[in-house]
This record gives C-alpha cells, structure tokens and sequence, in this order.
C-alpha cells in the first residue's frame, strides 16, 4: 500500500503525475526497528534481509529530509524527530489497520483471522476448551494461537501484532485496553501423591521453605502474583519454566513442586492438588486494543470467550 505524496497546489505547483511517496510496509519496518533498537533483530521478526530493512529506512530519511536513528558502533538510537515520527506513524498505523480491516468487512472474505495470545501456562487449558467449540461453530473464522507471556502480549496489542489476549487481569486496567472478565481462579500447589505436602488440607508459606519449586520466569503477571505473595519467604526455585510438559515431569517424578492456576492438571493420577492457605486469587481476562475496529468476527470471538465457565 502506497500513499500518495501531498503536493504544494496552493503554491500553484502541479502534481507530478504518478509521484509516490511513504511506502506503508517501509512505515512498519520503522516501528518494528523501534521496537527492536535494531535492524538485525527487526530482520529476523520480519523474515525480511536486514539490506531491505536499512534501505527501507534510508528512503524514509531521503523523504523525510532529517534522520530517523543515531547510529554508534554496533547500536542505533531515536533522534528527536525520530521520536516525534515514531509517534505520529503508530498513530497513523492504527488509523490505517483500523480503515483496511473496515473496509475488508465490507466485502464477503471466505476466511476472517483473529491472533490470540495465550501465557503457554493456560495455553493447553484454553486451547481443549476454545479451539475447537469455536471453529466448529464459526467456520469462516481461522483462529490463530499464539503463547506470549501476559506483559508481552499486552505490547503486541498495542502494537497491532495481536487482536485478542487471555491473561490475568491487572488491578489497574492500562487505559488503551478493553477487557471483559472470563473467570475467577485461584493458584495451588501441585506436588507428586507421595510428597509430605500431599496429606496437607491446605499450605502456608512456611510448609514450602526448603522445598525445591518450579516456578513460571519473569516477565508474566503470574510471576509477579508469586514473588508478591512469598516475599517474605526464601523459597528453593531450582527451575524456571513455561513448558507444561516439563513441569508435568517434574511433578510426575516427585522432583519439585509448584504453584499454578487450578485447573492446569488433573489430579487423578500421581499429581495432587492443595490449596493455599492465604489464596492466591488472579481474574482472567481478555484484552483488546481500545479504538480498535471490530469486525463481526472479532465481536462473535468476544461473545464466545466470554460465555466460558470454570
């Protein structure tokens, strides 16, 4: 998509026919540099060669007449008018993908894509319980997952990489999202049926002092909930992990313990499931971009996640 340059007509100076200017791709090659601070890593994001990439951006400075990076040794950084430009193109891009998706929902397209993020701890949980009650009955819709940690997810929907994320739900909503709450939960401990802590009715933080854990990194609202919740206990953390089958074999094999959403395993096998004694309570949700345009696919995915019991 190319946007045609504005020409000086009050100045009595004729359009050139056919000038062009600003190429929207070469706008988002921009942002995604932003985002990165650099032109290697936003190559590899965009599967796009880094030459392409500094090309793109040297005929933005060509157009624009004054430079967009300060480039020192192996790092580059926002100029003043850089940074005004940054602002001004994420706005326009908004403006833009808002105006492209509106003007595709006009037509008949025989398959509408929505990106969701999910934190990979609540990925196979949702994933049995979305995916396929939702493409069965809404079969033009193609639903794409991705697994992004909460924090993360958040700045790819401002960054118009996502359309939807499920996460925990902040106290202090950011005032560019919309959400709506999908249920209420609390995070267990999860220990292998022979660990001491199974016979427990419930656990206090001193029941967990000395006691290997494995714990989700940092970097997710989940962790943040943890680290709060036993900041005043010196916990045995000997693994940082993501992975459900990994912990899944942690557990399995009595080699540490730890603290998840409820409904992350079945406990009828050797796992086993206690509640804490002070609860750790976290609200799910799904977040949007507010001022984002809604086709009716995004509006039915609303509906749908929204409807979803414990």
């Amino acid at each position: 998509m190319l946007l045609r340059k504005p020409h000086a007509l009050s100045h009595g100076i004729a359009p050139h026919p056919g000038e062009i200017a600003m190429n929207v791709n070469h706008l988002r090659y921009f942002m995604e540099v932003c985002r990165h601070q650099s032109f290697t890593k936003a190559s590899e994001s965009l599967n796009i060669s880094q030459p392409a990439i500094t090309a793109a951006i040297k005929e933005l400075e060509n157009e624009l007449n004054y430079r967009l990076f300060d480039r020192f040794n192996n790092r580059i950084a926002l100029t003043e008018n850089g940074e005004r430009f940054s602002k001004l193109t994420r706005g326009m891009l908004d403006r833009f993908d808002n105006y492209y998706n509106e003007a595709l929902d006009m037509g008949n397209r025989s398959k509408t894509l929505i990106r969701l993020g999910l934190p990979a701890i609540l990925s196979t949980f949702f994933y049995k319980r979305i995916v396929p009650a939702f493409n069965e009955s809404h079969p033009n819709t193609h639903l794409v997952i991705f697994e992004v940690p909460t924090l993360t997810g958040l700045r790819m929907l401002d960054e118009v990489s996502l359309d939807f994320l499920i996460g925990i739900l902040d106290d202090e909503p950011a005032h560019n999202h919309e959400r709506r709450l999908i249920f209420d939960t609390t995070l267990d401990l999860f220990v292998h049926k022979d660990n001491p802590l199974a016979k427990e009715k419930s656990i206090s933080s001193e029941m967990l002092i000395g006691r290997p854990f494995v714990f989700v990194p940092k970097g997710s609202r989940h962790y943040e909930l943890l680290m709060d919740a036993f900041k005043d206990v010196s916990l045995d953390i000997t693994l940082y992990s993501t992975q459900i089958s990994t912990i899944r074999y942690m557990l399995e094999n009595n080699m540490a313990a730890t603290i998840l959403y409820k409904q992350v395993f079945d406990t009828y096998g050797v796992i086993r499931r206690i509640p804490l004694a002070k609860p750790i309570r976290a609200q799910i949700g799904l977040n949007w971009k507010k001022n984002t345009y809604l086709n009716a696919a995004m509006k039915s995915f609303i509906s749908f996640a929204t409807k979803l019991q414990e």
